[in-house]
């Protein structure tokens, strides 16, 4: 073969090889490049469509009369909410509200109203404001629970953000609740930010509420807790309905963390079949049909007690002034007693979700 056709062909060969291996880089860089362009536009896309329906509400407490900024005490706090329905209720959690006069919401093109409170529940941490005249779209609501690992778009408005302010990240499922009967467990979103406004929703990737933030878990700052969608529509349209939630109380504790030995082994052994009694309050409704510390109650009405999220559940669910049916086991007999339930209180030194709460 003539020694420049040779070259030729071997330079042709290495030529193509070149062109080859760029669009080989271009094939595995531009899909990346793509992606990353895709989520930016996603999220460009569903932060447009909440922008609107997402409000800061300030309950600093104002002197006297004066609307001005600069009369601010700083008493209170500011926090997130979101429009939940087209005639402008606003939902927020109750510990944004918690010791405020008046509440003044403002939206995201800077326009401020006075809010009047519809209800506030303590048990779940949900509050709802209502501001005539607002006709602003509501953030729709997922219809069924979030599987772990799903996306979560966190939406508010911070002390310094120049308008509204996104943050990325999974959100999990936890076992943390309350006990109480609209009570869901709560879920967990990781966001490497130090400080979130309490009501700030968390949406999906369709724009749809996930849940809304609460507090971050103790001992990590960046572990938040979100009360999820299912018990924001339940406890939302209670209030809405009703001002408030009514709910019963029977009276007895069952804390896993009791020093009694005695309590501590029955607490094992009936681990899982029911409500070991480790206090019961004077003059509750337990008092009055006589339980007493050691009973394990393992019945309420026709419902099986596994456990005394179970009985919490169960007696909350139920109004104050109902009779009630329990079956306990004393000494390994089984006892069938009666009573009338009371009004569940809310007491300013009661913690929500503490496992040493009465029920």
């Amino acid at each position: 073969m003539n020694p420049i056709t040779k070259l030729f062909k071997i330079c042709a060969v290495i030529a193509f090889s070149g062109l080859l291996g760029l669009a080989l880089i271009g094939c595995q860089s531009d899909p990346q490049q793509n992606s990353l362009a895709a989520l930016e536009h996603s999220i460009l896309e569903i932060g447009e469509s909440c922008e609107n329906s997402i409000v800061v509400i300030d309950t600093r407490q104002r002197e006297g009369d004066s609307e001005s900024p600069d009369s601010c005490n700083h008493a209170g706090r500011i926090g997130s909410g979101f429009v939940y329905r087209i005639d402008g209720y606003i939902v927020t959690t109750d510990g944004v509200l918690e010791g405020a006069l008046d509440y003044t919401v403002t939206t995201q093109s800077g326009k401020q109203y006075r809010a009047r409170l519809i209800g506030r529940d303590f048990e779940t941490n949900i509050a709802v404001l209502k501001v005539d005249d607002l006709n602003l779209d509501p953030i729709p609501l997922t219809e069924n629970d979030s599987s772990n690992g799903c996306i979560g778009i966190l939406m508010g408005n911070t002390y310094y953000s120049n308008g509204l302010s996104c943050s990325l990240g999974l959100v999990n499922r936890t076992w943390i609740t309350g006990g109480d009967f609209l009570d869901n467990k709560l879920y967990s979103m990781h966001i490497a930010i130090a400080d979130v406004n309490g009501g700030a929703p968390v949406v999906d990737s369709r724009g749809r509420l996930i849940g809304i933030t609460e507090g971050h878990l103790a001992g990590k700052e960046c572990q938040w807790t979100l009360i999820p969608s299912s018990t924001v529509r339940a406890v939302a349209d209670h209030l809405i309905d009703q001002g408030e939630i009514p709910r019963g109380w029977f009276g007895i504790v069952s804390d896993p963390r009791c020093e009694n030995k005695q309590i501590a082994n029955l607490l094992q052994q009936w681990k899982g079949r029911g409500t070991v009694v480790s206090e019961v309050v004077p003059q509750s409704p337990a008092d009055r049909c006589a339980i007493a510390v050691g009973d394990v109650i393992v019945r309420f009405n026709q419902d099986e007690i596994n456990c005394s999220s179970d009985l919490r559940g169960l007696v909350t669910a139920s109004k104050p002034g109902s009779e009630v049916t329990l079956q306990i086991v004393r000494d390994g007999q089984r006892i069938t007693v009666e009573t009338e339930l009371e009004a569940l209180a809310v007491k300013p030194d009661r913690k929500r979700r503490c496992s040493g709460r009465t029920v």
